[in-house]
């Protein structure tokens, strides 16, 4: 156990030198994501949609598969996850701006691919992960593929559409992405397992 951090806690948190994932659903952080993307004026850019506060709302984070991620201070950093989806899981990662280009992501992406690849999400072994990021999202795409992801050669738009709890209209906007994924295989012979 790392000193200085309850040991309660630490059993339900991955860590290793410099931060911590804490299952969201465990955890009472649910909404420093809203309130991280919210006050770096991110939404927009990260969604592709205009900001308000219903929309900001909806992304309290405390879904099965996602993770606080913090630094080992317990300072809340980012979010990681694997959304459940057919035909294929997608990881989605987001850190805040002041953690950015210190490692944090990379480290994070890692602990998170090995998460996905040997712990069950939703009783199935995954064998494929895929990503999404935006086409002018340069250094994203160069974390992706450092973690081993590699990238489809189709680059096409992609419909974000966002629903409110009650079940209004459909909100979409066309956002250019570049497609990554990474297989358990590729991930084993890039870790030496």
């Amino acid at each position: 156990f790392k000193e200085g951090i309850n040991p309660n806690i630490q059993r339900r948190k991955q860590m290793n030198n410099r931060l911590i994932l804490v299952d969201a659903t465990l955890d009472n952080r649910s909404l420093e994501f809203a309130r991280a993307i919210h006050s770096a004026g991110e939404f927009e850019w990260y969604f592709g949609l205009e900001e308000t506060p219903e929309r900001l709302a909806m992304l309290k984070i405390n879904k099965k598969g996602y993770y606080n991620i913090l630094d080992i201070n317990g300072n809340f950093i980012g979010c990681v996850g694997v959304r459940s989806q057919d035909p294929e899981p997608e990881i989605e990662l987001y850190i805040i701006k002041e953690y950015r280009r210190k490692g944090y992501a990379k480290e994070a992406l890692s602990v998170m691919l090995t998460k996905a690849f040997y712990e069950r999400f939703d009783g199935a072994e995954i064998q494929k992960l895929v990503s999404s990021v935006r086409k002018e999202n340069v250094a994203s795409q160069k974390l992706m593929e450092s973690c081993g992801f590699e990238k489809n050669k189709d680059i096409g738009f992609c419909m974000l559409v966002f629903f409110s709890e009650e079940g209004d209209e459909p909100i979409s906007q066309p956002v250019e992405l570049v497609h990554y994924y990474i297989t358990r295989e590729m991930f084993e012979k890039r870790s030496n397992i």
